[in-house]
Protein backbone atom coordinates (compact mmCIF):
# COMPACT_ATOMS: atom_id res chain seq x y z
CA UNK A 1 0.00 0.00 0.00
CA UNK A 2 2.96 2.67 1.08
CA UNK A 3 4.74 2.04 -2.61
CA UNK A 4 1.40 2.33 -4.33
CA UNK A 5 0.77 5.68 -2.04
CA UNK A 6 4.27 6.43 -3.60
CA UNK A 7 4.10 6.21 -7.05
CA UNK A 8 0.67 7.90 -7.09
CA UNK A 9 2.28 11.15 -5.18
CA UNK A 10 5.06 11.06 -7.89
CA UNK A 11 3.40 10.69 -11.04
CA UNK A 12 0.84 13.62 -8.96
CA UNK A 13 4.27 15.26 -8.52
CA UNK A 14 5.47 14.72 -11.58
CA UNK A 15 2.26 16.26 -13.26
CA UNK A 16 2.01 19.53 -11.47
CA UNK A 17 5.71 20.18 -12.47
CA UNK A 18 4.77 19.57 -16.34
CA UNK A 19 2.11 21.82 -15.89
CA UNK A 20 4.01 24.83 -13.95
CA UNK A 21 6.57 24.40 -16.78
CA UNK A 22 4.00 25.06 -19.43
CA UNK A 23 2.71 27.90 -18.16
CA UNK A 24 6.63 29.79 -17.34
CA UNK A 25 7.68 28.81 -21.39
CA UNK A 26 9.78 26.35 -20.11
CA UNK A 27 10.75 23.58 -22.59
CA UNK A 28 8.46 20.52 -22.47
CA UNK A 29 10.13 17.57 -20.79
CA UNK A 30 11.64 15.30 -23.54
CA UNK A 31 8.59 12.26 -24.64
CA UNK A 32 11.55 9.93 -23.07
CA UNK A 33 10.96 10.86 -19.72
CA UNK A 34 7.51 10.55 -19.98
CA UNK A 35 7.59 7.26 -21.64
CA UNK A 36 9.14 6.45 -18.48
CA UNK A 37 7.03 6.89 -15.83
CA UNK A 38 4.45 5.38 -17.99
CA UNK A 39 5.79 2.52 -18.15
CA UNK A 40 7.38 2.55 -14.43
CA UNK A 41 3.43 3.05 -13.38
CA UNK A 42 2.32 0.39 -15.62
CA UNK A 43 5.08 -2.54 -14.65
CA UNK A 44 4.42 -1.55 -10.72
CA UNK A 45 1.77 -4.66 -10.06
CA UNK A 46 -1.11 -3.44 -7.62
CA UNK A 47 -0.55 -4.92 -4.35
CA UNK A 48 -2.67 -8.43 -3.29
CA UNK A 49 -4.89 -7.94 -0.10
CA UNK A 50 -4.77 -11.47 1.42
CA UNK A 51 -8.20 -12.67 3.51
CA UNK A 52 -7.60 -13.29 6.62
CA UNK A 53 -7.14 -17.31 7.47
CA UNK A 54 -9.59 -18.42 10.12
CA UNK A 55 -7.23 -19.22 13.10
CA UNK A 56 -6.82 -23.24 13.57
CA UNK A 57 -7.79 -23.29 17.45
CA UNK A 58 -10.87 -21.87 16.40
CA UNK A 59 -11.78 -24.19 14.28
CA UNK A 60 -10.77 -26.87 16.91
CA UNK A 61 -12.82 -25.28 19.72
CA UNK A 62 -16.32 -25.24 16.95
CA UNK A 63 -15.81 -29.09 16.34
CA UNK A 64 -15.51 -29.86 20.01
CA UNK A 65 -18.60 -27.48 19.98
CA UNK A 66 -20.70 -29.57 18.37
CA UNK A 67 -19.03 -32.92 19.51
CA UNK A 68 -20.32 -32.02 23.43
CA UNK A 69 -24.23 -30.98 22.18
CA UNK A 70 -24.37 -34.25 19.96
CA UNK A 71 -26.03 -36.90 21.69
CA UNK A 72 -23.95 -39.41 22.95
CA UNK A 73 -25.26 -42.57 21.79
CA UNK A 74 -27.46 -42.63 18.21
CA UNK A 75 -31.03 -44.53 19.36
CA UNK A 76 -31.97 -47.95 17.84
CA UNK A 77 -34.33 -47.93 15.17
CA UNK A 78 -37.03 -50.96 16.38
CA UNK A 79 -37.13 -53.13 12.64
CA UNK A 80 -40.83 -53.79 11.91
CA UNK A 81 -41.44 -57.33 12.63
CA UNK A 82 -42.51 -59.48 9.74
CA UNK A 83 -46.51 -59.91 8.86
CA UNK A 84 -47.22 -63.29 9.66
CA UNK A 85 -47.42 -64.87 6.53
CA UNK A 86 -50.78 -67.08 5.78
CA UNK A 87 -51.14 -70.14 3.27
CA UNK A 88 -53.20 -70.29 1.45
CA UNK A 89 -56.32 -72.45 2.20
CA UNK A 90 -56.16 -75.82 0.70
CA UNK A 91 -58.71 -76.06 -2.02
CA UNK A 92 -60.52 -79.66 -1.71
CA UNK A 93 -62.25 -80.83 -4.26
CA UNK A 94 -65.80 -82.15 -3.63
CA UNK A 95 -66.06 -85.85 -3.29
CA UNK A 96 -67.97 -87.34 -6.38
CA UNK A 97 -71.26 -88.62 -5.12
CA UNK A 98 -71.16 -92.72 -4.74
CA UNK A 99 -73.63 -94.87 -6.72
CA UNK A 100 -75.52 -97.16 -4.07
CA UNK A 101 -75.83 -100.16 -5.24
CA UNK A 102 -79.01 -101.69 -4.58
CA UNK A 103 -79.19 -104.42 -2.06
CA UNK A 104 -80.84 -107.81 -3.21
CA UNK A 105 -84.20 -108.42 -1.56
CA UNK A 106 -83.23 -111.58 -1.05
CA UNK A 107 -81.61 -112.82 1.85
CA UNK A 108 -79.96 -115.88 1.54
CA UNK A 109 -81.44 -117.95 4.40
CA UNK A 110 -78.67 -119.70 6.05
CA UNK A 111 -78.47 -123.32 6.81
CA UNK A 112 -77.78 -124.96 10.24
CA UNK A 113 -74.59 -126.61 10.32
CA UNK A 114 -75.66 -130.62 11.00
CA UNK A 115 -73.71 -132.27 13.80
CA UNK A 116 -72.45 -135.55 12.70
CA UNK A 117 -73.97 -138.02 15.37
CA UNK A 118 -70.87 -139.78 17.41
CA UNK A 119 -69.79 -142.92 16.53
CA UNK A 120 -70.49 -144.90 19.94
CA UNK A 121 -68.47 -148.08 18.56
CA UNK A 122 -65.11 -145.97 17.61
CA UNK A 123 -65.51 -144.28 21.79
CA UNK A 124 -66.07 -147.88 23.25
CA UNK A 125 -63.31 -149.03 21.45
CA UNK A 126 -60.77 -146.04 22.17
CA UNK A 127 -61.80 -145.32 25.62
CA UNK A 128 -64.44 -147.96 27.69
CA UNK A 129 -62.87 -151.25 26.36
CA UNK A 130 -59.70 -150.51 28.55
CA UNK A 131 -61.89 -151.45 31.43
CA UNK A 132 -65.20 -152.66 30.09
CA UNK A 133 -63.68 -155.46 27.75
CA UNK A 134 -62.76 -157.46 30.67
CA UNK A 135 -65.04 -156.04 33.72
CA UNK A 136 -61.63 -154.46 34.99
CA UNK A 137 -62.29 -152.11 38.36
CA UNK A 138 -66.18 -153.48 38.73
CA UNK A 139 -66.78 -152.39 35.55
CA UNK A 140 -69.58 -154.26 34.07
CA UNK A 141 -68.34 -156.73 31.52
CA UNK A 142 -69.18 -155.17 27.69
CA UNK A 143 -71.86 -157.92 26.63
CA UNK A 144 -72.75 -159.56 30.13
CA UNK A 145 -76.61 -158.97 29.97
CA UNK A 146 -76.52 -160.13 34.18
CA UNK A 147 -74.25 -157.32 34.97
CA UNK A 148 -75.85 -155.02 32.72
CA UNK A 149 -79.70 -155.52 33.94
CA UNK A 150 -78.92 -153.50 37.41
CA UNK A 151 -77.65 -150.68 35.66
CA UNK A 152 -80.27 -150.61 32.87
CA UNK A 153 -83.03 -150.83 35.53
CA UNK A 154 -82.07 -147.48 37.05
CA UNK A 155 -82.86 -146.14 33.70
CA UNK A 156 -81.02 -144.02 31.07
CA UNK A 157 -80.37 -140.47 32.76
CA UNK A 158 -78.64 -142.19 35.89
CA UNK A 159 -76.59 -144.36 34.09
CA UNK A 160 -75.29 -141.51 31.73
CA UNK A 161 -74.56 -139.31 35.10
CA UNK A 162 -72.77 -142.25 36.60
CA UNK A 163 -70.72 -142.44 33.36
CA UNK A 164 -69.78 -138.53 33.27
CA UNK A 165 -69.21 -138.33 36.65
CA UNK A 166 -67.54 -141.40 37.80
CA UNK A 167 -68.90 -144.18 40.15
CA UNK A 168 -66.66 -146.30 42.92
CA UNK A 169 -64.11 -147.24 41.34
CA UNK A 170 -64.90 -145.66 37.80
CA UNK A 171 -63.17 -142.02 37.44
CA UNK A 172 -65.11 -139.21 35.86
CA UNK A 173 -65.56 -139.78 32.22
CA UNK A 174 -63.88 -143.23 32.23
CA UNK A 175 -60.77 -140.64 33.19
CA UNK A 176 -60.77 -138.96 29.61
CA UNK A 177 -61.96 -135.66 30.69
CA UNK A 178 -61.40 -134.69 26.95
CA UNK A 179 -64.75 -136.25 25.86
CA UNK A 180 -67.73 -134.00 25.85
CA UNK A 181 -70.79 -135.03 26.91
CA UNK A 182 -72.30 -136.62 23.76
CA UNK A 183 -69.17 -139.02 23.28
CA UNK A 184 -69.46 -140.36 26.86
CA UNK A 185 -73.30 -140.76 25.81
CA UNK A 186 -72.94 -142.32 22.92
CA UNK A 187 -70.11 -144.75 24.15
CA UNK A 188 -72.09 -145.83 26.87
CA UNK A 189 -75.53 -146.36 24.82
CA UNK A 190 -73.25 -148.55 22.32
CA UNK A 191 -72.50 -150.99 25.74
CA UNK A 192 -76.15 -151.05 27.00
CA UNK A 193 -77.57 -152.27 23.63
CA UNK A 194 -74.89 -154.81 23.00
CA UNK A 195 -75.83 -156.19 26.49
CA UNK A 196 -79.75 -155.94 26.06
CA UNK A 197 -80.62 -152.18 26.88
CA UNK A 198 -82.55 -149.93 25.56
CA UNK A 199 -84.47 -151.55 23.17
CA UNK A 200 -81.59 -153.30 21.86
CA UNK A 201 -82.16 -150.26 19.24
Amino acid sequence: MLNNLKYVMLITASALIITVCGESETPAPSSSSETALAVTATETPPAITEEPQPALGRVTESADAVMATAPESVPEIAEPEPAPVTPPAETVAPAEPVAETPVADTVATATPATTAPVDGGQIYNTYCAICHKLGMNAAPKYGSKPLWAKRIAQGRETVYTHAINGLRGMPPRGGFSTLSDDEIKAGTDYMVRASGGWGNN
